[in-house]
């Protein structure tokens, strides 16, 4: 087992042994300062995710994204094509089950093709995203199979990215290659993190 698959391991292991009740607790809270943020109430267009066994849940988010009129995209992942597509959300019972059992959009309209058409400024582009772990300098570490590192290798100048995590998946480094890329901020029940560092509010 690698270095970096030693840490995913264990990072995997303390999210998971989060209870229940408190996982609810810290994404309540979670998504309470993703709401009040500035940067949420500027963006037109929410990536978000529907949530995976014990990930950051984001459905109040959603919900609440869909009711204050914003775009909201969630993510199809292409296994074969290793890539990920982000589709239009209008009703969250449209889900279906997808990759590893995931819920996902159906193929409706893609944001990309809202990019050909229309010139959406950064700030109004709001990509939230989950991960196993985060360190001290900000670097996130997803599952390993480098699908939001593509994404935002090839369109992270047209968006604000976000990783949703619990306080306790920090931990002290975790070991980087190349095709990482750094989400802009980080945001756990404590607050907003930048580079790793807390910076108070969204």
């Amino acid at each position: 087992m690698t270095e970096k698959q030693e840490v995913r391991k264990k990072a995997l292991q303390v999210r998971d042994s989060l209870s229940t009740e408190l996982q609810r607790e810290r994404s309540k809270q979670i998504a309470e300062q993703i709401r009040q943020s500035e940067r949420y109430q500027r963006a037109t267009i929410i990536l978000s995710y529907a949530a995976f066994r014990s990930e950051v849940n984001t459905e109040e988010i959603n919900k609440q994204a869909l009711a204050d009129g914003k775009a909201l995209y969630l993510p199809k992942t292409y296994s074969q094509e290793k890539r990920m597509r982000f589709f239009l959300v209008e009703d969250m019972g449209q889900l279906i089950s997808g990759y590893q059992g995931i819920l996902e959009p159906q193929e409706t309209k893609d944001v990309e093709a809202v990019w050909k058409q229309h010139n959406v400024p950064k700030e109004e582009v709001l990509m939230l995203m989950p991960g196993v772990a985060f360190d001290e300098a900000g670097n996130r570490m997803g599952y390993g199979g480098g699908y939001y590192d593509r994404y935002l290798t090839q369109y992270g100048g047209r968006i604000i990215s976000v990783l949703l995590a619990y306080e306790e998946q920090m931990t002290q480094e975790i070991p980087t290659e190349p095709c990482d890329v750094q989400p802009e901020l980080i945001v756990t029940q404590r607050g907003c993190r930048k580079q790793g560092k807390l910076i108070g509010g969204m």
